[in-house]
Parts: C-alpha cells; structure tokens; sequence
C-alpha cells in the first residue's frame, strides 16, 4: 500500500464555521487523528483557532457536517443567494440551512429560528449521522432519544464514544471521531458504505479516501504499542493484528503478575522477541518470569553485564529456554510482519554507566515511526547524532524515565517527535520527570503522555495516522521557569549532594567538553553562591566542590554551606545565568 506523508500540521482551511477565540485544553480531547483525515476529503474544517475540537458545536455546524456528509455540499451552496427562510442564519449558512430545510432534514426550532448558536447535543448530532446511512426515525427505525444506543446496537460507534456521549459534554472532538466512523458504516439496504457512495457520487475522492483508511482495506491493518503502567519502571509491548508480539523491557522484580497479566489481557501466547534494553533492575527484573510465562522465539539483549541477582535470573530463564542471546550491533535490522525495527544505540561497548548500554530501537510501521530508548543518556544521545544517525521519529519514549541525564535539546531537535512517552512512578522518590525535561519537551511543542498520571497508555496507527488512548497532559501543570532562566540540558547536571559532608559533584555527562567558568552553583536555603574560577570539565568527568572540613577538587569556602536538617535544594547556572539544573533534595 503506498501511504502519503503523515499530516503533522494541519494547514488551516478557509472556514465556513465559527470563528470565536477558544483557549484549547489539549487534556480534554482524543480524536485530533480523525478530524485531521476528515479534512482531507473537506469533510471536517478548523476555523482561524485550529479545529477547536475541545469546543461543543452549533446546531448549524452539525447540520453542514450532514450536509457533507450526504455529499450535497455543492446542492447547499447553490442555495445561498436565495433567501433564508430563517432569521438567524448568518451569510455563509444560508445555502446549508435552506438545503437542510427544503429536503425536511430540520424545521428549526420555531418561530422562523434555525437555532445557529444553540449547542448541539450528542442524541441531535447521532440522529444526523444515522439519516445520512438512510435510516429514518419519521418512520420508526429509531427515535431521537434512542438515537445513541441505536447507533451502538447497529455497530455505528464502538463502547469507548458511547461511553463518552452518555457522561461527557459533547464536543467537536466528539464529532469528528462519530462522524469518520459513519463514512466506514454500510448504508441502510445496501452492501455500499457511505464512503464508497460518495466516491461514486465523486463527491470525495477515492485516492483520498484510500490515504485516510475510508476506502480499500489496508494490508497492513493496525500497530499497537503499550506503555504499560509498571511504575518507575518501563515495559512497552508492540503487536499488530495478525499475532506478532514484541517486548520491549519488563519492569521491576516486583512486576511479574502485572506484565504477565497484562500480555494474556492482550491475548498474548507467544513473543516473537523480546528485548532487554540494558541491565537495570527496573528494566529487566520481571523478564525472567515471561520468558517462565510464554514463549519467547528471540531474545535481543544488551551487551552490558551485571553481577545482579536480576541480571543472572533473566541470563537462567534464556538459558533454560535454550535461547541463544542476540547481541546486536548498531544499524542490525529486523523485520516481523510488516513492522521494521533498527538498532540506532549504543555507538560503542565501553561505558562506565549500565544506562549508557541502553538498545535504542527504531520501529518503523508504514509511515509512521516510534523511538525506544531505555536509559539511554545525553551521552549517548550525542553519540548518535554524531554517527550522522537519522533519528526523526513521531513518538518518542523519553530517556531515563524523563531524568535530566536525558533528552537532551539537540537529540530533541533531531528526532522531533510530535508525542512523548514518559515511563515512570507516581510521586516517585528520583523526581521523575524532571521540570527541565518538560520543559524542553514544552519549548518544541511535543505532546506529552505520563504513565503516572495517565496509567497505560496504548498508541494505535494504521501506518498513516497515530490515536491515542487518552489525551496529552495540560501543559499548565509544568512548574515556570523563573524569569530570564531556561533550561537548557547542556549535558551538565549535579550528580549528588551530600549535605552532611559537604560535598557537591556536577558531571558532564555528554561527550562534549564544557567551558564553566563563571557558572554558579547556589545553595537555595542558606542562599549562598559559588562562583567557579576558570574551569574545562571534560566530556564524561565530574568535579566536586567542597564546602566546610571536606575535601574536593573545588573549595567553596571553610564554612559548612548546606542545610542538612531540612530541604535545601541546589540549583546549577551558567556564566549567562541560565538555570541548567536543579538537584531537588
């Protein structure tokens, strides 16, 4: 099948619809995916604001998508110089309210009033659609009030959208979703769907609607990745609709009963692979019970070694299972089905850090492509852009369940990822995500997903076009940065604080060398400051900076600085002063 260029960026259409400021609360919409296919066959438009999907529609706004959706669209505005037989209907409804009126689609509301302003209801606007398929509730198919569980009954919409119109206010986001489903819906009395009478009818364009999955079955049918909520911990299962199976971490030790029940959910009974991104107890400490649980064909594993019970466990059950380990190399390729994945991480075999041995794995399905990185550090994250490695993706697991040793600006940049995925605990002790990881992931605009605040989180796409399963964070719980400060992930980062002996250390854990001369590091409660003198730390070094009877590299001062007794938080500036980090106590 051959697939156009996924739509990142809707240009905005010129409108017939509203065109009223809206402030967007991306948290409370899901279906941005099927208003974006909508617009391809001039189905769903946005107005000046974007599609506004978080915004209840107009009575008027339901019965243009109607009128579209009969494909009558050129009839309706053949209409609009003759006078409207409501007083309400601005200039540019006046053809759609006099089609609607003429072929009995509505009489108003009364008193010559269309009702162009009114909210439009969930039962109104599913009445809408199920006159579109043909069925008639003048002559008994279905009632107004009945109109949702009719819909349901007749497969119209699944169990996730009926839930939502019987206990949510009803949205455009709502719409979109409700009305690309009618278009795959066969017409009352007839085998056709809608799509395919419009395509008849040339109304829409079969091309069209074979890029946006309207028309043709695809060959390909549908990927799904699971974020799995393990914690602070990371397990992702990948599966497309004819049984492959791939996972990708398995959480803690602790998690067995969790990953395990969650794949037989899924109805799991075999992995084609397994992969074990490095050698982390949060990582791979369940994998030994799935391989127990299923059975697993490959095991792809990193090439670091550990002397951890967990380690050694995980090495038994492949042992046991008469798995022969596969330690790949960058650039190895694989193909399961229609699912192609590649090995973009680690550059090089010789690290200090076990994050650092992290597989960073490319899965590619159709045109649509998902980023994997385990622990993977800034580090390596600038290995791989110096390796001239492509690493553009759509979704992104962030780095080190969103540590500041991780995602950096640059890899940001060059794998610029529409959403990100942060694996990681609820109010977990580490201060994962870290407030300079969001905001960077804020500053491009990428949208984020938090499996400690959202649970599982499941990505579906057909190749083409990528849903997911909830809505992206509210931006606004982002903490501000303070005024004239941004974060901006150098690579250098405070490693420890050890108030009580009074040493602090900042590394670089990038490979590149870092002038920090003149940079600050200030003590937030006692409200103390040193200044570092002329200073190269180099590419993958720490230097520590001691304070009272402690000895470091540095000296700050034969006072004792920190503030061991209660919180005393430590913050990092550049010469510039631009906060680069903050080491939260």
């Amino acid at each position: 099948m051959k697939y156009i260029k996924k739509v990142t960026a809707i240009v905005l259409l010129i409108s017939v619809l509203l065109s009223q400021t809206i402030i967007i609360n991306a948290a409370s919409t899901q279906y941005t995916n099927y208003a974006e296919k909508l617009a391809e066959i001039n189905v769903f438009q946005g107005t000046a604001n974007g599609f506004e999907l978080d915004r209840e529609p107009t009575r008027l706004e339901g019965m243009v998508m109607l009128i579209r959706l009969l494909g009558k669209e050129t009839d309706a505005k053949a209409l609009s110089n003759q006078t409207c037989v409501f007083t309400d209907v601005p200039s540019w409804g006046v053809g759609y309210a006099n089609y609607a009126y003429n072929n009995k689609l509505t009489t108003g509301i009364g008193n010559n009033l269309f009702g162009t302003t009114d909210n439009l209801n969930a039962k109104a606007y599913m009445t809408f659609l199920l006159r579109a398929l043909g069925y008639e509730d003048s002559k008994g198919d279905f009632t107004y009030n009945d109109s949702i569980e009719f819909s349901k009954s007749i497969g119209l919409i699944d169990n996730e959208l009926y839930n939502k119109l019987n206990t949510t206010t009803f949205l455009r986001d709502h719409i979109a979703k409700s009305s690309y489903d009618t278009l795959l819906h066969t017409i009352k009395g007839s085998k056709q769907t809608l799509a395919e009478k419009l395509i008849t009818e040339n109304a829409i364009s079969e091309t069209i609607a074979k890029q946006i999955g309207v028309f043709g079955a695809s060959d390909i049918g549908e990927l799904q990745v699971h974020f799995i909520d393990v914690g602070q911990a990371l397990a992702i299962l990948i599966e497309d609709d004819f049984g492959n199976h791939i996972l990708y971490d398995a959480g803690n030790n602790g998690d067995d009963d969790t990953v395990i029940n969650y794949l037989k959910s899924q109805q799991v009974d075999d992995l084609e692979y397994i992969i074990v991104s490095h050698t982390d107890e949060d990582h791979l400490g369940a994998m030994d019970s799935v391989l127990e649980a299923f059975e697993v064909e490959n095991a792809i594993m990193t090439s670091g070694t550990a002397e951890t019970e967990s380690y050694k466990d995980v090495m038994t059950a492949i042992t046991r299972e008469r798995l022969q380990p596969i330690y790949v190399d960058v650039n190895d390729k694989f193909e399961l089905g229609d699912i192609d994945f590649q090995v973009l991480g680690p550059i090089n075999d010789k690290y200090s850090d076990p994050n650092e041995y992290s597989i960073v794995v490319m899965f590619k399905f159709g045109d649509t492509s998902f980023l994997l990185t385990g622990d993977a550090e800034i580090k390596n994250e600038t290995e791989m852009i110096n390796n001239n490695t492509n690493l553009k993706a759509d979704v992104l697991q962030i780095g080190h369940h969103g540590s500041d040793s991780s995602t950096s600006l640059s890899f940001l940049n060059a794998v610029n990822p529409t959403q990100a995925i942060i694996s990681c605990g609820k109010d977990n002790k580490y201060g994962h995500p870290t407030n300079a990881t969001l905001q960077t992931l804020a500053s491009k605009e990428v949208e984020i997903f938090r499996t400690d605040l959202h649970g599982t989180i499941i990505v579906t796409t057909d190749g083409y076009f990528i849903n997911f399963n909830v809505g992206p964070i509210d931006t606004k719980i982002i903490e501000a940065i303070p005024d004239n400060t941004t974060f901006t992930n150098t690579g250098v980062i405070i490693s420890t604080l050890d108030k009580v002996n009074e040493l602090i250390t900042i590394k670089n854990i990038s490979t590149t060398d870092v002038d920090v001369t003149g940079w600050k590091i200030i003590s937030i409660t006692g409200n103390q400051t040193y200044t570092f003198p002329s200073y190269l730390l180099k590419g993958g070094a720490s230097v520590t900076v001691a304070s009272g009877d402690a000895a470091g590299i540095l000296k700050w001062g034969k006072s004792n600085i920190w503030n061991n007794s209660q919180s005393d938080p430590a913050e990092l500036y550049d010469s510039t002063g631009k906060l680069i980090y903050k080491f939260n106590d």
